[in-house]
């Protein structure tokens, strides 16, 4: 038995712009294949292909107020980054003089050991 979209609504207490929503439904056609299996007519098309813009423009106008390195086009920003060799060659040489640290302090450490040795002697 085959039920129409308004009394879907109804009965499940949801609309179609939630129904759209939930699922990430972007065309008309995937919309069919979420309802056809349920038997539910479905609505006109011009009503859900206006909510599925709606719902894709609000979730690209969401995208790109959370996450502003992005371009225009949705291309990285290079420019805030601004890495080149120079910054490489300085990171190398933090990460080289932390690598030494603990050989200073296992020799510190062993030295102070030698010393107490020494003492007990």
């Amino acid at each position: 038995m085959s039920i129409s979209w308004k009394t879907y609504e109804q009965r499940r207490g949801v609309t179609l712009r939630e129904f759209i929503t939930s699922r990430n439904i972007e065309t008309y056609e995937e919309f069919l294949s979420f309802i056809r299996p349920h038997s539910i007519y479905p609505p006109h098309r011009d009503s859900v292909d206006a909510i599925i813009s709606e719902v894709v423009s609000q979730a690209q106008e969401d995208l790109n107020k959370h996450q502003p390195w992005m371009g225009v086009k949705g291309q990285h920003i290079n420019d805030a980054i601004n890495l080149n060799l120079q910054d490489d060659v300085a990171l190398s040489k933090i990460s080289s003089d932390k690598a030494s640290k603990p050989k200073q302090a296992t020799k510190l450490k062993k030295k102070m050991l030698y010393d107490e040795e020494k003492a007990k002697k």
